[in-house]
């Protein structure tokens, strides 16, 4: 019998890690058990630096807000950059370890320097970055609220798991049996899994799917 991969991404973003798994005989499970929905705000003071941590925090600030000509842009790795870049932006400092976020906070506090930066965050931002800062250097505003809906999954032999909020919602329907390898999407998630009881088996230093290929094509 294959073995089944599960992750907790949509289909529409793994579509070539279906085809390397499809080769090695594997079956893939992807299931997000997360949505977004963009949030109101008003920003009526002035900053040096916007950080954006994600994707989503690009969109969702651009919806009622426009990022301005004389500020630096800063961001947390590739697929954000990537989105900015596709936007004209251009982008001041780029996280070089996107499943590291703890060591991007550390580079970003000296790169910062003293100046001010405004942090579009969701509801319930870990904060990782904006926490190594001074205080009466940080904005940060909730541009965004992230909801879980949990569903009913398969078991599997391996899984990958992209959020916290990803293994919450995977866990209020589903259960890990021991034999089962666990792989996290970066140090967050990987920290979230060891709280809730699980062993992690390795951690993605680099969040993306080629990472992730990288990584089963030398130890599947």
């Amino acid at each position: 019998m294959s073995k089944r991969l599960f992750i907790s991404k949509s289909n529409s973003e793994c579509e070539y890690l279906n085809q390397f798994l499809a080769e090695k005989n594997i079956k893939l499970f992807s299931v997000s058990f997360i949505k977004f929905q963009g949030i109101k705000f008003n920003i009526d003071f002035s900053y040096d630096i916007i950080f954006f941590a994600s994707p989503r925090s690009v969109v969702f600030f651009k919806e009622c807000e426009k990022i301005p000509k004389n500020i630096k842009v800063a961001c947390t790795g590739s697929k954000t950059a990537e989105l900015l870049l596709k936007m004209g932006h251009k982008i001041d400092f780029i996280g070089r370890t996107s499943g590291d976020i703890g060591k991007i906070a550390d580079e970003f506090n000296i790169w910062s320097e003293n100046r001010t930066v405004l942090f579009p965050i969701s509801d319930i931002s870990l904060k990782t970055i904006s926490s190594k800062l001074n205080k009466s250097r940080v904005f940060e505003i909730i541009v965004y609220k992230t909801i879980i809906n949990s569903s009913k999954i398969i078991p599997c032999d391996i899984y990958v798991f992209t959020s916290p909020s990803n293994v919450d919602g995977f866990l209020q329907k589903n259960d890990i049996i021991n034999k089962s390898i666990i792989i996290a999407w970066g140090t967050s998630t990987e920290k979230h899994l060891i709280k809730r009881g699980f062993k992690v088996r390795h951690t993605l230093n680099d969040s993306s799917v080629n990472s992730l290929i990288k990584y089963l094509q030398n130890n599947l």
